[in-house]
């Protein structure tokens, strides 16, 4: 460190320990006693809440009042917030047209009940009732509508929910740059601003670093714009960690200790030159203390010494959360400085419940009821507040009742502020604003740029570079798996659609002509992903040296093939060596008509038709007929004897022909009706024959062994 930095006098920061889950109901006895209020105060709360809630109501328009209507809380709202995400991340039309049709289908927009005079709510409900009437796969169109419907075609259907879609994005997303979403903060200035650049988590070594250099560069965006105006009344960043290391996990303490704490230091002074708020977002409970130790280590740095700024979120619904509150407070006192705390509901609880299941945990990391959440929150709300001024609290809400909650708590308006996510909130905050004009509220604005937003309109425009945007960040995990995790053990490649465009390219540079690789190749399953090869012959096609496999005892080879009930349509995009499927940048097809699409069947590599051992997710069952899906207790369902599937050429078309077998008598659904005529059953190329693929690569890998 620079000789010129002052050393620090100061007791040091304490490891953090804390029970992982405890019982709820040890946890409620202890916050219980502390959560009584006077009948005076009590009053006071409600009035204010009330009257909040009344100018919420007068207030509300446009895309709130769209997500009012459509509640998380009914099947419609969440379809709508599936298709709004995963609409983002599809870069086919094929795909959006069967994404768009499977969660349209699934919502009941004809039925809903639109007393809203909102233009948004009424023109939704009233569209998105008739597409659904028109996709529904148990219903025959009909009338006019439905002619004009039919004439129009699904992709018309298809841009207008994209309109939709992309007014709830923009709704929720500040700008897709950082200079974008400046520029839209600074209309509003009755807000401060804290900005997500929302990193997802790192994968590789590149992903972190470029992650690293888009906190830099916002770093330095908002500072030039930040005015001058003193802590805490200043714009802020959020960072995250798992952003910036691709091996952000407990296991890899030592390894994230070394290579991280640099990195984060090194934002946090860029932040301290600028005078910003920097916070640390908060990660899921398994990363809680190696969270804690990379703070303390930052923290601990002489350099960031007289700088206010630095903050962390912490979660209310973790049962840990005020023990995390109260080792904050204990590191500020000995850092002699103040520290900022962003305190949220939670945003894991899914991931939470699903890992503590997996591991059969006696009990949760996180609480499971949602009044034992608003509990810890109130608790950790005091506590933060008896804090002041030595930590400076940051409440993250949007309900009216913990609003008036913790201005009754603090006694005003002084020594903390407010936070709500852009998009959400605002008619909250404006009436709290108009009621409270010293109250400091803080929005939480993300930035987020993906190559297929503009893609969704027009897929021609996606280069190359675009393409290889995808495979390089695979072939980085690839590198980075063969330097530190594979220990020359034999491997063996999965993909699917696209994912297998992306691992047909991977085999072909740095497998197929590498006799060292491809001694480690087990098995490759590229799945509706087009593979090629010579006619006739196993190789030739994509890849010179990698055969297709002829026996389920043969390694260093490959299983490819795309499922369809009947010959693949001219227009297919699978099957067929004239197929597109939205991948040839990455794979370009030889249409030579020497070069034929490659076709194994994996439940008989050999050849010849054989029965097929389906496994489907019981999540699909919604998505047949009415009245043809079961209800079923359990995640998987299986299909014994009612398939079976063999290799099929005709003409420039080869695919794996799958049959149903049982007779009239056999009332399960036919996984027959998710057909899509161009796209055959692509949606089920995996689980089709999923106990096949597993048997075959158990049998390959025991062969690979010897």
């Amino acid at each position: 460190m620079p000789a010129d930095k002052p050393a620090l006098a100061m007791r040091d920061i304490a490891s953090f320990q804390a029970a992982y889950a405890p019982p709820d109901e040890g946890v409620a006895a202890a916050l219980l006693p502390a959560a009584g209020r006077s009948h005076e105060a009590e009053a006071r709360i409600d009035a204010r809440a009330a009257h909040l809630v009344q100018a919420i109501r007068a207030r509300v328009g446009g895309v709130e009042d769209f997500l009012h209507a459509y509640a998380l809380s009914t099947k419609e709202g969440l379809a709508l917030m599936v298709l709004a995400e995963a609409l983002l991340r599809v870069p086919d039309a094929g795909t959006a047209d069967r994404l768009i049709e499977d969660k349209l289908k699934a919502g009941d927009w004809a039925h809903h009940d639109a007393r809203t005079a909102a233009l948004l709510v009424s023109a939704s409900a009233w569209t998105l009732g008739i597409t659904a009437r028109v996709i529904h796969a148990s219903e025959t169109p009909e009338g006019i509508v439905e002619a004009l419907v039919r004439r129009l075609g699904l992709p018309a259907v298809r841009a207008a929910t994209r309109q939709a879609m992309r007014l709830l994005g923009s709704h929720f997303v500040l700008g897709q740059t950082i200079e974008e979403a400046l520029a839209r903060a600074r209309s509003h200035h009755e807000y401060l601003y804290s900005f997500d650049m929302l990193g997802e988590g790192a994968r590789t070594a590149d992903d972190a670093e470029r992650y690293f250099d888009s906190y830099a560069n916002a770093i330095a965006a908002i500072g030039k714009t930040a005015g001058n105006v003193a802590l805490p009344k200043r714009p802020g960043i959020s960072v995250k960690l798992s952003a910036l290391h691709p091996r952000y996990e407990p296991l890899s303490r030592a390894r994230v200790l070394k290579e991280l704490v640099p990195k984060l230091l090194e934002l946090a002074r860029m932040a301290k030159g600028h005078a910003l708020n920097f916070t640390v977002d908060a990660e899921e409970a398994d990363r809680l203390e190696l969270s804690l130790a990379v703070i303390a280590a930052v923290l601990r740095d002489p350099s960031l010494a007289g700088w206010d700024g630095f903050g962390l979120a912490v979660q209310a619904y973790q049962k840990r959360a005020a023990a995390v509150i109260d080792w904050i407070a204990q590191a500020a006192q000995a850092l002699d400085r103040r520290l900022m705390v962003r305190l949220v509901k939670g945003a894991y609880w899914d991931t939470e419940i699903k890992r503590a299941q997996e591991r059969g945990l006696a009990d949760y990391p996180v609480f499971t009821r949602k009044a034992m959440t608003d509990l810890c929150y109130l608790d950790c709300v005091r506590k933060l507040l008896a804090a002041r001024p030595r930590l400076y609290p940051q409440f993250a809400t949007h309900n009216a009742l913990t609003v008036a909650s913790v201005i009754e708590a603090a006694g005003g308006t002084n020594g903390y502020e407010f936070q709500r996510l852009h998009g959400m909130g605002e008619a909250l905050y404006h009436a709290l604003i108009a009621d409270l004009p010293e109250l400091i509220c803080r929005v939480y604005a993300p930035v987020y740029r993906q190559i297929t937003l503009s893609a969704l309109d027009q897929p021609a425009r996606i280069t190359l570079a675009d393409a290889l945007i995808a495979y390089n960040s695979v072939l980085a995990a690839f590198r980075d798996y063969l330097a530190h995790y594979n220990h020359g053990r034999g491997i063996v490649f999965i993909g699917h659609s696209q994912g297998a465009s992306i691992l047909i390219k991977l085999l072909k540079d740095q497998v197929d002509a590498k006799p060292a690789m491809r001694h480690q190749l087990v098995s490759a399953l590229l799945l509706g992903g087009n593979v090629t090869v010579r006619k006739g012959r196993s190789t030739g096609g994509d890849f010179d040296h990698i055969p297709l496999c002829g026996s389920s005892m043969q390694t260093g080879c490959v299983v490819a093939y795309s499922s369809f009930t009947a010959k693949p349509p001219s227009n297919s995009q699978f099957g067929r060596t004239t197929s597109d499927a939205g991948v040839s940048l990455l794979a370009p097809h030889n249409i030579s008509p020497k070069i034929a699409i490659a076709c194994v069947n994996p439940a008989a590599p050999a050849g010849g038709q054989t029965r097929l051992d389906p496994y489907v997710p019981s999540l699909f069952l919604q998505f047949l007929a009415a009245g043809a899906a079961p209800q079923v207790g359990t995640p998987w369902v299986s299909f014994p004897a009612e398939y079976t599937a063999s290799c099929k050429s005709s003409g420039n078309a080869t695919w794996l022909q799958v049959t149903h077998t049982s007779g009239s008598l056999d009332q399960r659904p036919l996984l027959g009706q998710l057909v899509d005529p161009a796209l055959g059953l692509h949606i089920l190329d995996v689980n089709i024959a999923l106990g096949n693929l597993v048997q075959l690569v158990r049998d390959e890998a025991g062969a690979y062994r010897g």
